[in-house]
């Protein structure tokens, strides 16, 4: 759930296998909301009605290498990320403000613009973080879509102590907002 500027709604994504897609997708607004309850639990929130929906599949790519000569990959030609929190704008703003920042360190020394140096620190530095994004996303894919007892517990116990807290919780909404 992704807090919107309307303090009463929220964006949601709902991740589902193929099968569960196809009938869920299918639903009326108001089976979707009683489904959507189902899935959130006694304990979390409760939908009460539903905007317009919307579905595609989801996928996840990541380029070997960002750069080759003079040629460099920023966004979503570099990498893709599954949209579980609305991350994947936010990586690519961060690619071509990290890819501005090294241009701009490698001209104050004298380098050229496709220097291979100024690339690779811009490569190193972007691969790290977007790796790491994209390695939280799935586990939080995995970690929601599982019915596993063990993950559902580890799951709660984890939002739990986010939501308890506070600086935890300061924390991930400077990560999701960055």
């Amino acid at each position: 759930m992704l807090p919107l500027a309307d303090e009463d709604k929220v964006a949601i994504v709902w991740s589902l296998d193929e099968t569960q897609h196809e009938s869920i997708a299918a639903l009326s607004d108001e089976a979707f909301v009683l489904a959507l309850n189902r899935a959130l639990g006694d304990d979390g929130p409760q939908a009460e009605a539903v905007g317009p929906r919307a579905s595609f599949p989801l996928r996840q790519s990541h380029a070997v290498d960002y750069i080759d000569d003079s040629l460099v990959l920023v966004a979503d030609a570099a990498h893709s990320i599954h949209p579980l929190a609305g991350q994947g704008v936010n990586l690519g703003l961060s690619d071509v403000r990290v890819l501005a920042e090294e241009l701009i360190v490698g001209k104050a020394k004298g380098l050229a613009i496709d220097s291979p140096v100024v690339l690779k620190r811009y490569q190193r530095q972007r691969k790290t973080e977007n790796l790491a994004m994209m390695a939280a996303m799935e586990g939080f894919k995995r970690g929601f879509g599982s019915r596993n007892p063990l993950a559902v517990i580890a799951r709660n116990v984890g939002l739990g102590l986010v939501a308890q807290q506070a600086w935890l919780k300061r924390w991930f909404m400077g990560q999701a907002l960055s």
